[in-house]
């Protein structure tokens, strides 16, 4: 799937209101391999965080499993370095290209 794709797919997702359950897992599958061929770009990230939102909606009571957290800390672009007091280094290695989790370092700045 080209990222044009997966941003127009994404756009959709209120229209998979009933088909949810295997809509979610797919897309968090489409961004593993996007994350595997390279880091998200900005509108992937805010697609990331649609979709977050829109899982989020789907648990409205319940508790989400959170599924698209992690690629928004492994992203450079996840989190903005505007917030006072707060920023994310996402630090990648060579181990982190071949699927394993990578270190996120936080810092607290005062």
């Amino acid at each position: 799937m080209t990222e044009a794709e997966f941003l127009e797919v994404t756009d959709l997702a209120d229209g998979f209101d009933w088909v949810w359950p295997h809509y979610l897992p797919r897309m968090a599958e489409f961004i593993q391999e996007m994350e595997a061929a390279g880091p998200l770009t900005p509108a992937i990230v805010q697609a990331v965080r649609r979709l977050d939102e829109f899982e989020e909606k789907q648990y409205e009571g319940g508790s989400p499993p959170k599924t698209f957290l992690w690629p928004l800390f492994r992203s450079q672009f996840g989190f903005s370095t505007d917030v006072p007091g707060w920023s994310t280094r996402p630090q990648r290695s060579r181990h982190a290209r071949r699927g394993t989790p990578c270190d996120v370092a936080a810092r607290f700045r005062r």
